[in-house]
């Protein structure tokens, strides 16, 4: 089995708790990008999971306390991708800004347009770009 990187670990730890989302889609996009980020390493779920269960990830796993994803999380997300808007393509950055422009209203994002901008998130929180 590979070792987990300090980059993965970090992905791994904003990635799993994403999995709790109330919206669907958010955590079907977890999900493939958990997928997408432990086999780039060449590892699966079934590792992670013996990890978590085995404690392998650097240390004990500090119990925390289960929180519904805040209805402000998209808010948060666009801020990140609208600092980072010339490492996105066109077509995303045009989306990133028509979404910055509402984040002081009451809209709330389709889930189609929460996955595209959770697609876009950690695409540049991992640091590979368009």
């Amino acid at each position: 089995m590979n070792a987990i990187t300090p980059v993965i670990e970090g992905r791994l730890r904003a990635l799993v708790p994403m999995l709790a989302s109330n919206h669907d889609g958010e955590v079907v996009a977890a999900a493939r990008t958990l997928d997408r980020t432990l086999h780039s390493v060449g590892l699966d779920l079934h590792d992670l999971a013996r990890l978590a269960i085995e404690g392998g990830m650097r240390g004990p796993i500090e119990p925390r306390v289960a929180t519904p994803m805040r209805r402000e999380s998209w808010r948060s997300v666009v801020a990140f991708c609208a600092r980072h808007l010339d490492k996105l393509k066109p077509r995303e950055a045009s989306f990133v800004r028509s979404l910055a422009e509402k984040t002081s209203t009451a809209w709330s994002p389709s889930p189609k347009q929460r996955d595209w901008l959770f697609n876009i998130y950690m695409r540049l929180e991992g640091g590979t770009h368009a």
